[in-house]
């Protein structure tokens, strides 16, 4: 039993890196504990919520690393063989490594930059990479960093109490190192709630009305970061000093022509 529990430590971290995050991590090893079981005994095991686990299951099973039977009229998830599950996986790297050479051409390009031979492009996914990822911006006191997002989609509510911790903590450690945010976002509960703290977490902020944001574009001073808070977070960083200054040109014109965001009251 012991040796059971080490080896699930050891795979934990493995199953992190191949992308998935937390939630996913816990439903996939109760999975393959459990065996075939309903969503509803897999939640118990992994201590995630039942429409959460569902939801994950869903995802997994879509992405071939989770197998769905019904059996009775109940659907019953396990895992696919360690076999397919390593060959799913290559195949979803090698399919990360087209996007990223693709994106490292296009998106330079639409912005009238070519890429350096210096130029590097990391594509990330699941929560905690994305964590990593702002994180790096605290390596970089007294500076700016200009974003076009909404609040709302930035840490889905079902993410979560630890990305949630770890949000209001990078914020106040961001204010802390004096790196400001500049924000053009479009209204939202979440948008709202970030404009009362705009002072206390060193915000700007500017509103386009009428228009939703989906994605999360971040500029700093040589990098780009693009993000997708959606059912599977992921992303891309583009790190090249022109292909940021493109990016930080666009933003600029339209912080130029949008007004201040506001609430009532």
């Amino acid at each position: 039993m012991d040796n059971d529990k080490g080896k699930v430590k050891e795979i934990e971290p493995l199953l992190r890196k191949a992308g998935l995050d937390e939630d996913e991590v816990s439903v996939f090893l109760a999975t393959l504990q459990l065996g075939s079981k309903p969503a509803s005994v897999i939640s118990k095991k992994a201590h995630v919520g039942r429409s959460l686990t569902y939801q994950i299951l869903r995802n997994l099973s879509a992405r071939g690393l989770i197998i769905e039977v019904t059996k009775n009229g109940i659907s019953q998830f396990s895992t696919c063989t360690p076999e397919d599950f390593t060959s799913k996986l290559a195949t979803q790297i090698e399919e990360m490594k087209s996007v990223v050479t693709q994106l490292s051409v296009i998106l330079p390009t639409l912005m009238g930059t070519a890429p350096s031979s210096a130029t590097k492009v990391e594509f990330w996914r699941g929560d905690h990479a994305l964590m990593g990822m702002w994180d790096k911006y605290l390596q970089h006191p007294n500076t700016a960093i200009s974003g076009f997002f909404d609040y709302s989609l930035r840490w889905p509510a079902n993410r979560g109490a630890e990305a949630q911790a770890w949000d209001k903590k990078f914020s106040m450690k961001r204010a802390e190192l004096g790196i400001a945010m500049r924000v053009i976002c479009n209204r939202s509960s979440g948008s709202d709630e970030a404009w009362k703290t705009r002072s206390k977490f060193l915000r700007e902020m500017k509103v386009i009305e009428n228009f939703n944001i989906p994605i999360a574009v971040l500029i700093h001073s040589s990098s780009v970061m693009i993000t997708c808070n959606a059912d599977q977070v992921f992303g891309v960083v583009i790190r090249d000093l022109d292909v940021s200054k493109g990016f930080q040109q666009v933003f600029d014109s339209a912080w130029e022509r949008l007004l201040d965001y506001t609430i009532a009251g």
